[in-house]
């Protein structure tokens, strides 16, 4: 079994059952009797998962004052919280990107994916600053994606020109050059589906991962609260899924 399959039903299962799955011995039962396609040989990568759950701090040695060591487990108040939330979380990296390419339904874009599955991992793996500044790149990387769609949908010969004129002398700042998008896609009258919360989705999302990228990407020192990158985790799929239905549209449609 794939360990980023087996992730899944480990996490599945604590989810629903954690309460009564104390050991390792209990969780390969309940494996088992999923019928999952759990084998003996999966022994050493249920083992890992584990281990790394452990040090993510979703679980913890013990499960009462009588048995408060290994080889018993609890499920911890902070993973009680983690896997109780709605929606798409980053606990299972793997997971997390198939989920991420199911939720928006259009193909993603390689150098998008390759920036998304480095913050998931960099998250499991407890690494927030990476996790925080991998995120800022995918974001990035939507904004210029959409960018290129927009002006590739101008009519106007001369509106292409002063929007890519307007583009280029935001140069390097990303901030400036969505600030130029911002206004344009607001200035247009777009279905009911896509103008919907238009400014608050894309606005309030990208400064928010924005933010958590400049503080973590340069040499400061500061470090980016763990419960901080996990919410743009998990607020990212719905901000690249507008990105992406608005990608969609101006391709079919000249502005």
């Amino acid at each position: 079994m794939e360990k980023g399959e087996l992730r899944g039903h480990v996490l599945d299962l604590l989810r629903t059952h954690g309460d009564e799955l104390h050991n390792q011995a209990a969780l390969r039962q309940a494996l088992h009797t999923r019928d999952c396609g759990f084998q003996h040989h999966d022994m050493l990568t249920l083992s890992e998962i584990l281990w790394e759950l452990l040090m993510q701090g979703v679980l913890s040695p013990g499960f009462n004052p009588s048995n408060e060591w290994f080889p018993w487990l609890h499920v911890t108040e902070r993973g009680k919280a983690y896997l109780s939330g709605e929606g798409i979380g980053p606990l299972d990296p793997d997971g997390y990107v198939g989920r991420l390419c199911e939720s928006v339904t259009q193909t993603l874009d390689n150098t998008l994916l390759l920036y998304v599955r480095e913050s998931a991992h960099a998250f499991y793996a407890n690494c927030s600053i990476a996790a925080a500044v991998m995120l800022g790149v995918a974001s990035e990387r939507c904004i210029d994606l959409l960018t290129e769609a927009y002006s590739n949908a101008i009519g106007s010969t001369t509106k292409k020109a002063d929007f890519e004129r307007d583009v280029q002398q935001a140069g390097r700042s990303v901030k400036r050059r969505f600030e130029v998008l911002r206004n344009e896609l607001l200035s247009l009258s777009l279905p009911g589906e896509l103008s919907d919360a238009l400014d608050v989705l894309l606005s309030g999302i990208f400064h928010t991962i924005r933010y958590s990228r400049n503080d973590a990407g340069h040499p400061t020192g500061a470090t980016i609260d763990q419960e901080v990158v996990h919410s743009s985790l998990s607020v990212f799929p719905t901000y690249c899924k507008r990105v992406y239905d608005l990608i969609e549209y101006l391709g079919a449609n000249t502005i």
